[in-house]
């Protein structure tokens, strides 16, 4: 008994301890101050981040707010300022430090458009009415090669919304002519994987179920088919891809239980991401989810309407095992309207907006402190360690756990599956992993009452 007691003490003093928190992002003079809510956030490659939405300046104009590390201030003022006459409700930024913004807002001539922000004044992508949307934009997608994808409300001459594609010289339709989109129901949102293909979430297939569709350079195509299909009965508000290249999306669509939930795509099926006690929505109020945000760690977090129990709207993180809550208590968001939007920068730093307000009736843009969360990756000061990582048939786990102690390990899967299980007798272990497919997984060691969880990523 004095062993197992001892063990366990060692175990406690040894896991890494993080001060992790929800923080409005500037705050007293330094304040974003939004008269109304936030509905896109993005940050550039040094850092600033950059917010918009339904909030105005002194003169009732819509506009870009900048955050440069100390202090937030209008991108633009005076005769070089945005001027937008209506809402914002997405951004982006490229590589040269360029910043893109789009939504309700239009030109002269009654167009909504993409602004392009070069660092000293803002202008229409193209020229003027060179995209002519003719009904809002929804999402914004400025890829890794500069190319912009917009989507929304607008359609073609045919009456059907499509994806607009900026390639540094026009704009065009993508699919025009052979590979159309054809789409029946807007694409309300867009993302990009690694390898440069692009998702559009909101498609209706012929059967009006809600579909994610693909374009891989020279066609479109469903993601998913036949049984393997996504079939969402209802509209989809986001969509995210993780660096492992699955993807995630979610809106109104509910499961058999009539419950909303993220949907996964593993590059072979769909399927709810968790189940029973590991749903989303065990035991809480089922509503809306609004917004989907992977980040470098692949951790997927979810927003939107829905609430905890004590009916404030959160940010619900899925740590490869299960959903919780983003921080809890005293660092809880505690958010009392609803989430809107959430963005995860390529540091790995979380972000969220939306109607919620702080204790001066203001919206604000909100900011996870801590680093890492849900699984703990941070492995010089943890006491599991994998090497290598990304590994291929063999990985060897080691722990600083004594010898004598009993450590169960389990590999699961992004959906909690357990594809690997063994039991580990002394400090170190190698995994054969040679019949496991490539992908992010999670290998968690359990012992004396106390578990920790990392990343691995597989590539045979």
């Amino acid at each position: 008994m004095k062993k197992w007691w001892l063990a366990l003490f060692c175990l406690a003093v040894e896991l890494p301890a993080f001060a992790q928190t929800w923080a409005e992002l500037g705050a007293g003079a330094n304040a974003l101050n939004a008269n109304s809510g936030i509905a896109a956030i993005c940050t550039d490659m040094e850092g600033n981040v950059y917010a918009a939405g339904g909030f105005t300046n002194s003169d009732g104009k819509y506009y870009v707010a900048k955050w440069d590390g100390n202090s937030w201030s209008e991108l633009g003022a005076g005769a070089n300022a945005l001027n937008a006459n209506s809402v914002i409700q997405a951004l982006g930024a490229d590589q040269l430090g360029n910043v893109y913004a789009a939504g309700r807002f239009t030109n002269a001539q009654g167009s909504s458009y993409v602004a392009k922000w070069d660092g000293n004044t803002w202008s229409e992508v193209g020229g003027n009415n060179a995209l002519q949307a003719n009904q809002l934009i929804i999402s914004m997608v400025v890829d890794s090669a500069g190319k912009i994808y917009a989507g929304g409300y607008f359609t073609n001459a045919s009456g059907k919304f499509y994806v607009a594609h900026w390639d540094g010289n026009a704009w065009s339709e993508l699919g025009a002519g052979t590979n159309p989109l054809g789409d029946n129901g807007g694409p309300f949102a867009m993302t990009t994987d690694q390898q440069g293909n692009l998702y559009a979430a909101g498609f209706q297939d012929a059967n009006s179920y809600t579909e994610v569709v693909k374009w891989d350079g020279n066609v479109w195509s469903q993601v998913g088919s036949g049984t393997n299909a996504l079939y969402g009965n209802n509209t989809l508000y986001s969509v995210a891809a993780d660096t492992a290249g699955n993807l995630y999306t979610a809106g109104e669509m509910t499961d058999p239980n009539g419950d909303w939930y993220v949907a996964k795509w593993n590059g072979t099926q769909w399927a709810p991401l968790g189940s029973g006690t590991t749903a989303l929505n065990a035991g809480f109020q089922s509503s809306t989810i609004l917004s989907v945000a992977t980040d470098k760690f692949g951790n997927v977090y979810a927003t939107g309407t829905f609430k905890n129990s004590g009916l404030y709207a959160y940010v619900a993180v899925w740590d490869g095992i299960q959903w919780s809550e983003l921080g809890n208590g005293s660092t809880a968001l505690n958010a009392n309207n609803e989430i809107d939007v959430l963005y995860a920068d390529a540091r790995g730093d979380l972000y969220a907006g939306g109607v919620f307000s702080n204790a001066n009736f203001k919206q604000y843009v909100a900011k996870w402190n801590g680093g890492t969360v849900g699984i703990d990756r941070n492995l010089s000061e943890s006491w599991v360690k994998l090497a290598p990582n990304p590994g291929r048939d063999v990985v060897m786990l080691t722990t600083g756990l004594p010898a004598s102690l009993e450590k169960k390990v389990d590999v699961l899967d992004m959906l909690g599956k357990v594809v690997y299980a063994a039991s580990l007798e002394g400090e170190s272990l190698a995994l054969s992993l040679a019949a496991i497919p490539d992908g992010v997984y999670v290998v968690r060691v359990s012992a004396a009452g106390k578990s920790e969880a990392h990343q691995l990523v597989i590539r045979h």
